[in-house]
């Protein structure tokens, strides 16, 4: 920045980088409240966040996965049973999620997924966006669940 640059005018310019930082950290912080939301509401109600699980207890019978096999943890009480590799992926996409939504709403309100983009649905709720593929992914996981999951 020259000598001759206006103060005012440099800090106008990063205005707008600014604000799509912070828009960034609130779709974040949205994306966890529902998540916390969905989990809270699966515990009290004795239903599993995840579609087609028993909520996880602490009564001494929690599920456990067949190694190498590891929780999805898409929420803390997803336990669908998938790679490592799978489970580094979801905890990237929860990361991402406020990036991957469409700028000002859509058709789904503030969960409306940018173009390409569809929600995960691992669980009943699930808005984080990924690729159809992944989704795809996510769903056979679910349908593998009670075949890998030991008890």
């Amino acid at each position: 920045m020259g000598e001759d640059a206006d103060p005012k005018q440099h800090w106008l310019q990063t205005l707008p980088g600014l604000l799509t930082a912070v828009a960034g950290v609130i779709g974040a912080i949205a994306a966890l409240i529902v998540a916390l939301g969905n989990y809270r509401q699966a515990e009290t109600s004795g239903k599993s966040a995840v579609a087609g699980r028993p909520a996880h207890t602490s009564n001494g019978s929690g599920d456990r996965c067949t190694p190498p096999l590891v929780w999805r943890l898409a929420v803390p009480s997803d336990h669908v049973c998938v790679d490592p590799e799978s489970r580094r992926r979801v905890e990237l996409e929860n990361q991402r999620s406020a990036e991957r939504r469409k700028a000002g709403g859509g058709t789904h309100g503030a969960d409306t997924c940018q173009p390409g983009y569809v929600w995960r649905e691992a669980f009943n709720g699930d808005t984080v966006c990924v690729t159809p593929d992944r989704r795809d992914e996510v769903r056979n996981e679910n349908a593998l669940a009670e075949r890998r999951t030991k008890r």
